[in-house]
């Protein structure tokens, strides 16, 4: 299982490796990106805003992956059953390897925009300490879509409408994300990068999370094979 997951990873970063224009591309390009939501949440006040955005996109890693492995263009979704691995386990692999590529790209990112923007190194330090927290907090919400996307097909739109939420929540104030979002494993990492919620907290919201997404993975999972909406056994 430690070599499919290795494989994996490897694959991805061989594919970052062999096209070093694209990848410095999406750098300079996410930096720009970056650096327009930055001074927009500074402008507005946002409080801690740094540390909040950048820990968003390792979420959105482990949220969008399921679904992409699913509704791979080039691929079938049945392909994923095709591993000597559970599915689920493939789906989990899949998602720590975008997250772990996302990573090192966004550390490239923040060293870019660093000196430019005044970025505390301080926030660098934890978006690696809370990467593996954030990892779980979109991997339960990421198994739940990635089984509608078995039961359903098609599912990208509802998913980017979930990434353009979660996005949104590292705008949100301090005190609105307190009342809101206690309970939602987005809001609760976003707040731990914050200051404003207890790590004890995350790790229940996320283990309650990632249980009820990797049920309703199994459930719908189930569900297809029963109503035969697909091609696996």
């Amino acid at each position: 299982m430690m070599l499919a997951l290795w494989s994996i990873v490897r694959f991805g970063v061989l594919v970052e490796i062999r096209y070093p224009v694209v990848f410095l591309s999406n750098v300079v390009s996410t930096a720009l990106f970056l650096t327009l939501l930055l001074l927009g949440g500074r402008a507005i006040g946002v409080g801690g805003i740094e540390g909040a955005l950048f820990i968003t996109f390792i979420i959105l890693a482990a949220l969008q992956a399921p679904q992409r492995a699913l509704e791979d263009s080039s691929a079938e979704p049945e392909e994923v059953y095709l591993y000597p691995i559970p599915p689920i386990a493939t789906l989990i692999f899949q998602a720590i390897g975008l997250a772990v590529r996302t990573l090192f790209s966004f550390t490239i990112v923040y060293l870019v925009m660093l000196f430019p923007l005044h970025l505390p190194t301080s926030t660098l330090i934890d978006l690696w300490i809370y990467a593996p927290v954030a990892f779980l907090a979109g991997l339960g919400p990421g198994l739940l879509l990635g089984g509608f996307s078995l039961l359903l097909k098609k599912t990208g739109a509802l998913v980017n409408l979930m990434a353009i939420i979660v996005l949104a929540g590292a705008f949100l104030p301090s005190s609105l994300m307190s009342s809101v979002g206690s309970y939602l494993p987005f809001s609760v990492v976003q707040g731990l990068m914050r200051g404003t919620t207890d790590i004890g907290t995350v790790a229940v919201v996320c283990g309650v999370s990632l249980s009820l997404g990797t049920l309703g993975y199994a459930f719908l999972e189930r569900l297809v094979i029963r109503m035969g909406f697909s091609g696996i056994k």
